[in-house]
């Protein structure tokens, strides 16, 4: 069985309670390392969330205090959590956006199917070269 390094919960109306208490004993004997409640209040819509941090120390949960930019730092994982208005976001180490990083990633394997695509035609041009000369077909 794999343990998870860190789990999420998003609080609603209906979960809260049990996000804040039972969940939490539950991830807590399991030894989950660290648990992240993304608290949206009693009230939906309630912006940004209140992100509220637990880490296991000592068969424990100790509350995580963010630091003074309101970020929570997961050990666990090695990432910066936020909140922002539109939810959470995630910061490398050294600060950077995930989000960035995603979108390169995005970007750089856009372009290698791109390129598989296109050498892809090219090897099926290549082949029907010799049909289009009139030659006979290689075996």
């Amino acid at each position: 069985m794999v343990r998870p390094a860190v789990l999420f919960e998003i609080t609603s109306p209906d979960t809260r309670r049990a996000d804040f208490g039972r969940k939490r004993r539950q991830y807590e004997r399991a030894r989950v390392p660290e648990y992240v409640i993304v608290d949206r209040g009693r009230r939906l819509g309630l912006r940004p969330p209140q992100l509220l941090g637990f880490r296991l120390t000592d068969g424990r949960y100790r509350r995580v205090e963010p630091d003074p930019a309101g970020r929570l730092w997961l050990e666990t994982v090695r990432l910066w959590i936020a909140a922002s208005e539109d939810g959470v976001v995630c910061h490398d180490e050294a600060g950077r956006l995930l989000e960035d990083h995603v979108a390169t990633v995005e970007a750089r394997q856009a372009a290698e199917a791109r390129a598989a695509e296109a050498e892809a035609r090219l090897r099926a041009l290549e082949a029907e070269l010799p049909r289009l000369r009139g030659e006979p077909p290689l075996p």
